[in-house]
């Protein structure tokens, strides 16, 4: 297996290139950088390796502990954390599912303490507006980089430990 270090150096190299390809063949520099972010989150922080205590853990900072839950249901490089397509699905929906649940405690806690009067309900109302609003395009390009940064680790994951069985040398017999 490629030690953290190696992943993030294969993260960075890819990153940029593909972003700035990106761009140039959509003709969209905001594409590219889009591409680009996704990508390196895709890589540095959200990839395969969450289902253990790894670097991409570490960089949760203080909400490391959303991934303790997600490490004891699935088994260290299982296809559902290091499947190329089920993996990058299970990992969006699980952090989804911990958006969905701060956002409505917040919610709730602010209704129920009086923070959110009318006004913030109308911006609450606002928001909602502006993400149905948000071009499926830009997001496409989001998440294809996610999903292309977590893709490399699989990829580098799955070619090592190919090598490392066909370069296995057995010991000589005596």
């Amino acid at each position: 297996m490629p030690s953290g270090r190696t992943h993030d150096g294969l993260t960075w190299g890819a990153a940029f290139p593909l972003a700035f390809g990106l761009g140039g063949a959509t003709e969209s520099w905001l594409a590219g950088a889009i591409f680009g972010a996704g990508f390196l989150f895709g890589g540095l922080m959200f990839g395969p390796d969450l289902d253990l205590p790894s670097v991409q853990v570490r960089r949760w900072g203080p909400l490391r502990g959303i991934w303790t839950p997600y490490q004891r249901m699935f088994r260290h490089r299982s296809a559902w954390t290091h499947g190329l397509f089920l993996g990058p699905i299970v990992r969006i929906v699980y952090l989804g599912l911990w958006l969905a649940a701060a956002f409505a405690g917040i919610w709730a806690l602010g209704r129920g303490l009086g923070w959110l009067d009318a006004g913030w309900e109308r911006w609450a109302t606002r928001g909602a507006v502006l993400a149905t609003g948000l071009d499926p395009t830009w997001v496409g390009y989001g998440l294809l980089g996610v999903w292309g940064g977590s893709a490399l680790h699989t990829m580098a994951d799955t070619i090592v430990s190919r090598a490392k069985r066909l370069l296995r040398f057995r010991k000589p017999r005596r």
